[in-house]
């Protein structure tokens, strides 16, 4: 159910098969906010039907790293956004565009600021039994049950979303289950906790900057598990890795349930200060070079430096990873399938990076990892970018959610 958390307009999402987004109607516009480990993303998305929606305007800025202290960063995190969303809408004004008709905001809320679990319950009929809302809505309570009892549990104060990510019926994922008939009946539920304060910051800011309109609160996990399931060839098995500025997430994905996660303390901005001060340079100045390696625009002893200096990175990083790929595959190792979401500039570095021999040892075939970087191949039948606009990965994967949200809701009523 939707319920209140700030004021009258920021509710969480609890209980529930996307009853809020998918409410709205196409031809409207949303706001998408991205709030990642040391940035604030926000965009405008058309939402389209029959065709792909559209992110009309972008914006992304990072917390400074002398500015990031553990103890203040909550607050820098808010301070970012009303930040970012003063200069996000006065341009989108001055673009001719009226804020006035942004009828919704959704929030994703990324590593370290979310941890999510989830679980399974499964139910046997003697005979074919038509299923109705009634008989999900039962076992998902079962599901959310066993969360309770997992290690860690989710701190039940800090739940901010409870979903049912997946039905199946005899086996078999099914996305409109009402009604059908089967002889089992399984659901997935994710759960997902975070600080209530930094929500109440959040959701405080959204309401002063667009007045009145109603906010749901999403977390990475849910959001990605719903873009592998509409984009993926196979979405029961695979790991998902997402590179945000200052920390790495990792799921471990198997038969639809998160059987490993992990974070490791490395970022896109991670690496590009690393690199920094390998050159004895600055994050811009190697950023730039980045975008003439990209654009193939840049001398053959350019090209070389950066290259070298990344061979660098890439050892000292495998290191690290390795160790935390250790920790999370004590009990099951990862799908070899592996999704990947980072910045543009570095995505085709950190696939080259994660395919290394040296992490197969991690996998469930003993063989390197399979990359797929979340780009156009997979999400611009779902969502694009105006021309003009700058590709975001945490944006491309929201405005895909966002696109795709059309289920209906299932309303659990959790016990009090």
């Amino acid at each position: 159910m939707l319920r209140l958390l700030h004021r009258a307009v920021c509710f969480y999402t609890k209980y529930m098969e996307l009853p809020f987004i998918s409410k709205l109607q196409k031809g409207k516009n949303a706001l998408v906010v991205d709030v990642g480990s040391g940035s604030v993303a926000m965009a405008i998305v058309d939402v389209r039907h029959g065709r792909p929606s559209v992110v009309k305007s972008a914006l992304r800025e990072y917390i400074p790293h002398a500015e990031r202290d553990d103890t203040h960063l909550t607050t820098a995190i808010g301070g970012k956004l009303k930040t970012v969303g003063e200069k996000f809408l006065q341009s989108y004004r001055k673009e001719g565009e009226k804020p006035e008709e942004i009828t919704h905001a959704l929030v994703v809320l990324h590593v370290p600021w979310i941890r999510s679990q989830t679980t399974y319950a499964k139910k046997s009929f003697e005979k074919e039994t038509v299923i109705n809302p009634g008989a999900i809505e039962s076992l998902a309570k079962e599901a959310v049950a066993q969360l309770a009892d997992s290690e860690p549990a989710i701190n039940s104060k800090r739940i901010f979303e409870t979903s049912i990510v997946r039905t199946s019926l005899n086996g078999y994922p099914t996305a409109q289950p009402d009604g059908k008939s089967a002889r089992s009946l399984e659901v997935i539920v994710l759960q997902s906790e975070t600080d209530s304060a930094f929500i109440k910051n959040i959701c405080g800011t959204l309401e002063e900057l667009l007045p009145g309109r109603p906010i749901e609160l999403r977390s990475s996990t849910m959001v990605d598990m719903q873009v592998m399931r509409t984009t993926a060839d196979d979405a029961t098995n695979y790991t998902f890795v997402d590179i945000t500025s200052e920390a790495t997430s990792i799921l471990g994905i198997h038969e639809g349930v998160i059987g490993a996660v992990g974070t490791v303390p490395i970022g896109t901005r991670v690496a590009l200060r690393r690199a920094a001060k390998e050159q004895s340079s600055t994050e811009e100045e190697i950023e730039s070079r980045l975008e003439m390696v990209a654009r193939d625009a840049c001398t053959k002893n350019n090209c070389d430096e950066v290259e070298s200096v990344l061979d660098v990175i890439s050892n000292e990083y495998t290191t690290i990873f390795g160790k935390i790929l250790n920790e999370v595959t004590k009990k099951k190792r990862l799908p070899n399938t592996l999704f990947m979401r980072a910045h543009p500039l570095l995505g085709k570095w950190f696939s080259n990076f994660l395919s290394r021999v040296d992490f197969s040892q991690f996998t469930e075939t003993t063989k390197p990892f399979h990359v797929t970087i979340l780009s156009a191949p997979l999400l611009s039948k779902h969502s694009v970018f105006a021309p003009g606009v700058e590709q975001d990965a945490g944006i491309w994967s929201a405005a895909t959610f966002v696109h795709n949200a059309r289920q209906p809701s299932i309303d659990i009523k959790p016990k009090r």
